[in-house]
């Protein structure tokens, strides 16, 4: 089976990634890497309402996913449930117009269980900590769609310029009469939406045309997209004297995504098409592991300093793809090339579609190494500030279980497009008796070493909620305002292909119900 994906099929970032696209036959895993690695703090609402800034703190059941010391402060057994709904709304520019979609969600955001000992004041291991946490820390629910009239090519532009010289008309027949169609050109030549150049001065028998002029048509693209990261996580932590306090765990992350996207073009104008609609349907799962230690040390009640590292992330990964293109045209007669023979052919409905594609692999993860420092008003309160390493670079593909299926391209295009981000979180806590009043802010930085046309993975989050915390049970509440921009072309053309720019924006509402025992 031939490689699943083709070079055309990329959403390439931006113009100076044309660079990658020599590298080979890319097919567009970079994506992933991108998209599993730009991971959100997540966890209970106490912790999304202090942006996330949590590496110096604890008593939280959310530090087994950011600093496992953190568990260290918790001397109560203790269960927790958090539960989300977010509105995310994408609005699209695309040839001077814009296009606005919306989705809602609801969700588990964390789940805990925490058995916490205390050992009194006068022993050197004053506490230890064991919890088991469920955290979701990447959201990918998202609709979003664009459309806008284009006067100067089409994806038929794109089948023309990624078929010559890479496929044979012998080839092209072959794959077409055996029903063996893996990728969008063969599509394209079972469809009749390119063709053979019989008059290719050469004689070489691999160069195409299409008998469709170009002409101003509407394009137009709905994607949906499904799923999130989530992580469960085994955690142990141990206090020293109340001043040193160490924790370690063992992560288990899952993954979930699918994307079904609908493009259509269609004519504004008199041209032999009357339209055509591409569907594609793509699915990953996949599990995993990971490692975290980290520590809190605490030299005077007032000032915390944190730091933890979480090693790179494993997964095992199983995906699935296919893709049906239907196109209508207007009685449009062409002449075809049959046996030597010439034969006028009528086109009116033709369709066709790829085989399921399914295949397996192992995706490795960047490391994630926090630092913090967190600030104490007695007990009025407190300030907190992290700051987290990402290197996007060090995420590599690996073990594909189709034998024709190359990773190196992609691993390649990582490293050449992808850089080591700074994420920066900021939050602060207020106690007014039985109540909390909390705001954070965090920024985390691009991914990508030239930010051309957008900062891909770039965010920012604002944060505030409330919370009522007493010997038996606490109750918080957040709300999350979070932005970010994405570029995305439908097709590419070396350079010439259109752009789309999406601009994101995601308001989220988190309740989170703990209970002492």
């Amino acid at each position: 089976m031939k490689s699943k994906y083709l070079v055309f099929t990329i959403l390439c970032f931006y113009s100076a990634y044309s660079q990658a696209q020599q590298l080979g036959d890319v097919k567009g895993y970079y994506f992933d890497a991108l998209r599993y690695t730009n991971t959100q703090f997540g966890g209970s609402a106490r912790f999304q309402g202090i942006g996330g800034a949590a590496t110096a703190l604890g008593g939280d059941p959310s530090s087994a996913f950011v600093n496992p010391a953190g568990l260290g402060f918790m001397r109560k057994s203790e269960i927790i449930v958090s539960l989300g709904a977010n509105v995310t709304n994408a609005n699209s520019t695309f040839i001077n117009n814009s296009t606005p979609s919306s989705k809602i969600n609801v969700n588990i955001n964390q789940l805990g269980i925490v058995w916490g000992t205390d050992r009194g004041s006068d022993a050197d291991i004053r506490g230890t900590t064991l919890a088991v946490t469920y955290t979701r820390n990447n959201d990918l629910n998202r609709n979003w769609g664009y459309s806008g009239t284009n006067s100067q090519n089409s994806i038929i532009s794109s089948f023309l310029a990624n078929s010559g010289g890479v496929y044979t008309w012998e080839e092209f027949d072959r794959y077409v009469a055996t029903d063996d169609i893996v990728d969008l050109r063969e599509m394209a030549y079972a469809t009749r939406l390119i063709l053979p150049d019989l008059s290719n001065p050469t004689g070489k028998q691999d160069q195409y045309v299409s008998f469709i002029p170009i002409r101003p048509t509407e394009q137009r693209e709905e994607i949906t997209e499904t799923g999130a990261q989530n992580q469960w996580n085994l955690s142990y932590a141990v206090n020293y004297k109340d001043m040193l306090y160490i924790g370690a765990g063992l992560g288990v992350p899952l993954l979930r995504f699918q994307r079904t996207k609908e493009y259509t073009e269609t004519p504004q104008v008199t041209s032999p098409l009357n339209t055509l609609r591409l569907r594609e349907r793509f699915n990953q799962n996949g599990i995993g592991f990971n490692a975290s230690f980290g520590f809190i040390f605490r030299p005077i009640d007032a000032i915390r300093i944190g730091g933890s590292i979480i090693s790179p992330t494993f997964y095992s990964v199983n995906e699935s793809y296919d893709a049906d293109l239907a196109v209508r045209y207007n009685n449009y007669q062409i002449i075809e090339l049959v046996n030597g023979v010439e034969r006028p052919t009528i086109l009116t409905t033709t369709n066709s579609r790829t085989q399921l594609l399914q295949t397996a692999y192992s995706m490795r993860t960047p490391m994630r190494i926090n630092g913090g420092a967190a600030i104490f008003v007695g007990k009025a309160g407190f300030l907190s500030a992290d700051v987290e390493l990402v290197d996007y670079s060090s995420a590599k593909f690996s073990n594909p279980s189709v034998n024709d299926l190359d990773f190196r391209a992609d691993n390649e295009a990582i490293k050449l497009v992808y850089r080591n981000a700074v994420n920066l979180r900021f939050g602060s806590e207020w106690r007014l008796g039985e109540w909390r009043v909390r705001g954070g802010y965090a920024m985390y930085g691009s991914a990508l070493k030239t930010d051309i046309p957008v900062a891909e993975g770039k965010m920012t989050f604002i944060t505030g909620g409330i919370g009522k915390r007493t010997d038996k049970y606490y109750v918080d509440v957040v709300a999350m305002f979070r932005t970010s921009e994405n570029s995305y072309r439908p097709y590419t053309l070396r350079g010439f292909e259109p752009l789309a720019i999406t601009k994101n924006t995601r308001i989220t509402a988190t309740v989170s119900v703990g209970f002492f025992f």
